[in-house]
């Protein structure tokens, strides 16, 4: 920036100049005419208080240090500050966070995810960079508290291209976008301080239902109890199972691959593929595994209607039923754990442990809650045999079956949302709205994307 001053230069006056860069100044008078008044010191300050002194006398004047005298350009020693992110600077003032300079974090994991970037503050101008401030650099803004200074820059930072770094750990504290802002206080005259927005995503695991294959899409697939076999499409076929068994796929250990596995009612055993048998239920009970606790993995659960009490391995038990009721877990809140919920026909209310009950549905409707819209949570939903609708809160109404279709939604294109599906046991095909339609059934076959609601062995029967 050149600044252009006229000074009247009289006794012991001190004059701020503005900040950075060349100065041109006219060291004549200007108004009045004649010559600058005789006799007296003065100084000439720059605004980071370095003295420029000299003295006048008469018709001209001597300057003792800093200047010409005379009309001219003459430089001031600044500091001047530069933010990289990503090896791109980071403009003073920037609110549009960009992964390109490092200032968007990224989609991070809500339960088991953070990520740090480093950022560099570069001096490019010919006198030291002092950061003022303690800490040097802070943090404010709507979601400050996801957004952590895990390393410090020094200071002073050396002039001519001297360099010092911080660095920014993103832990989102909830999904959905996050937002906060940098601040470093320094002595840079045009940019302290320094500000720019930074940004992170946080997101929810997922447990895309029977992906056998960990590939992301729900796999077409269905348990045979006739032979106890797991018919996967695109895999093979595998046996696991004995008459009355239970088919209970989940990912038990947490490794994104959905895992085969029954419940044995006659013991209450759980076997699951690779594992030790493990003992969690009794014989009337339903299986309702899920990620109750957010780790990652699904938990052993039953529902044991003559307690009416849900039995969650690691979590204990948890009364939320009453004759009658479905079933029907899932992550309503997205926040990573699947909730303790209910569907009762009776009165068509969805009762979700710590959620005020809604009512979605009517008499004959069968509950397909999941995540339509991608969003990280499930949706409260119904397939409607009368009519072949699906009916999701928030968002519609979409035809997709007729009467006798098993509803078989799943995310089988990968995308992060659930597709509307259907298997017409009439002619055992598949059919997945806007991806495929397949043939993948015999009679009697279980589709392992349902869960059998109240352990009879037929899905949502």
């Amino acid at each position: 920036m050149v600044s252009c001053i006229s000074l009247f230069l009289i006794s012991a006056v001190v004059i701020t100049l503005p900040q950075n860069g060349t100065r041109v100044i006219d060291w004549w008078l200007i108004s009045g005419g004649g010559d600058p008044a005789a006799g007296g010191d003065y100084s000439i300050e720059s605004a980071i208080g370095e003295p420029v002194v000299g003295t006048s006398s008469g018709g001209g004047f001597t300057l003792t240090s800093g200047f010409t005298a005379g009309t001219g350009s003459s430089p001031i020693l600044d500091p001047e500050m530069d933010v990289q992110g990503g090896g791109q600077t980071i403009v003073d003032g920037d609110t549009s966070p960009s992964p390109t300079d490092d200032t968007d974090f990224g989609s991070i994991d809500l339960d088991s995810g953070t990520a740090m970037h480093t950022f560099t503050i570069e001096n490019t101008g010919d006198l030291e960079l002092n950061l003022t401030d303690s800490p040097k650099v802070n943090i404010s803004g709507t979601h400050a508290g996801d957004f952590t200074v895990t390393s410090l820059p020094t200071s002073p930072v050396a002039a001519s291209g001297g360099t010092t770094t911080f660095e920014i750990t993103f832990d989102p504290g909830a999904a959905g976008l996050r937002e906060a802002e940098v601040s470093i206080a320094n002595d840079d005259l045009d940019e302290n301080p320094y500000n720019f927005a930074i940004q992170g995503t946080g997101t929810v695991v997922t447990h895309t239902l029977a992906d056998f294959d960990g590939d992301g899409n729900t796999d077409v697939s269905v348990y045979r109890p006739s032979n106890g076999r797991w018919y996967i499409e695109g895999i093979g076929n595998f046996k696991w199972g004995y008459a009355g068994d239970l088919p209970v796929p989940g990912d038990y250990d947490g490794d994104g691959t959905t895992d085969i596995a029954i419940f044995r009612p006659s013991n209450g055993k759980w076997y699951v593929m690779g594992s030790a048998p493990a003992s969690w239920g009794a014989t009337d009970d339903i299986p309702l595994q899920a990620d109750y606790t957010g780790d990652g993995a699904a938990d052993k659960a039953v529902l044991r209607t003559s307690t009416k009490r849900w039995y969650i391995e690691g979590m204990g038990n948890t009364k939320w039923y009453l004759p009658g009721d479905i079933p029907v877990p899932c992550d309503y809140d997205g926040d990573g754990s699947a909730d303790i919920a209910i569907f009762r026909p009776s009165n068509n209310n969805w009762y979700v442990m710590g959620e005020s009950p809604v009512g979605w549905g009517q008499s004959g409707d069968i509950p397909v809650p999941a995540d339509y819209d991608g969003d990280g949570s499930c949706e409260i939903a119904v397939f409607r045999p009368s009519n072949g609708k699906w009916y999701v809160e928030g968002i519609g109404s979409t035809t997709w079956g007729i009467t006798d279709d098993i509803p078989v939604p799943g995310d089988y294109d990968g995308d992060g949302d659930t597709e509307y599906a259907v298997l017409r046991p009439s002619n055992g095909k598949w059919y997945i709205k806007d991806v495929i339609t397949i043939s993948w059934y015999a009679s009697g076959d279980f589709p392992l994307p349902v869960r059998d609601t109240n352990a009879d062995g037929d899905p949502y029967q």
